[in-house]
């Protein structure tokens, strides 16, 4: 699969001969993009976020349109998706996004806000453009783009907020980046957070600290990954 920002076109090509399958066009965009879009891809369905701010939901087999959801802004999934399958019998598998203010719930059957989630689909986060990560029945994720910056533990059904963590650093340059990291050791499982200046190691079921390392430096973007032994 390709994604062309610029005209909002997704192209699929055979693995094969290189032969293109089927081509889908949502609206143009007069901007010339620098979008950092994830394709998602689950039961048949490709998805995936365009210049303009919506999702667009395809056939993986014929290209064919599933559903398109309202716009949500330039940034809304740029720095990708969380598709989460359900608990309960009857109940819709769900798509979680930021658009850099608010996390957006999706019911990925068809694309609609799912209300129940913040009364209105969404929950004003702060400055954020992460996804957040899963950990039983919790949403994770870091704000650090304003002026006390945090960790933050939100209920997947509701938006309801669990625990917080605000972050323990004096960096002049709050704002940085990252997604969580979630990791199992024999001690437990821990959720690693880098923010501007730190990192912070926490308990993912209450949010208290197990660790913390202080660095130099703002604006940190890449995840953390772990080896089994170290992070």
């Amino acid at each position: 699969f390709r994604l062309t920002l610029i005209t909002n076109t997704l192209r699929c090509f055979s693995l094969k001969d290189g032969k293109e399958l089927w081509i889908i066009k949502t609206e143009n965009s007069l901007i010339r993009s620098q979008k950092k879009v994830s394709l998602a891809l689950k039961n048949n369905k490709i998805i995936f976020s365009s210049t303009i701010g919506d999702l667009t939901a395809a056939d993986v087999e014929t290209g064919k349109l599933v559903w398109k959801s309202k716009k949500f802004g330039y940034f809304a999934a740029r720095r990708g998706l969380l598709y989460l399958e359900p608990k309960k019998i009857g109940s819709p598998p769900r798509l979680y996004f930021s658009n850099r203010e608010r996390l957006i719930c999706l019911n990925a059957k068809n694309g609609k806000l799912i209300e129940d989630f913040g009364g209105d689909g969404s929950i004003r986060t702060g400055l954020n453009v992460m996804t957040p990560v899963i950990y039983k029945d919790n949403l994770i994720y870091s704000v650090d783009g304003a002026k006390q910056a945090f960790i933050v533990a939100l209920d997947r059904n509701i938006g309801k907020e669990v625990w917080r963590f605000d972050r323990e650093s004096n960096a002049p340059r709050k704002f940085s980046f990252t997604t969580p990291l979630l990791i199992e050791t024999e001690a437990g499982a821990q959720v690693i957070s880098p923010g501007s200046d730190v990192v912070h190691s926490l308990d993912p079921n209450n949010g208290e600290l197990i660790w913390k390392v202080v660095y130099d430096g703002y604006s940190v973007i890449p995840k953390p990954i772990y080896d089994g032994k170290y992070v």
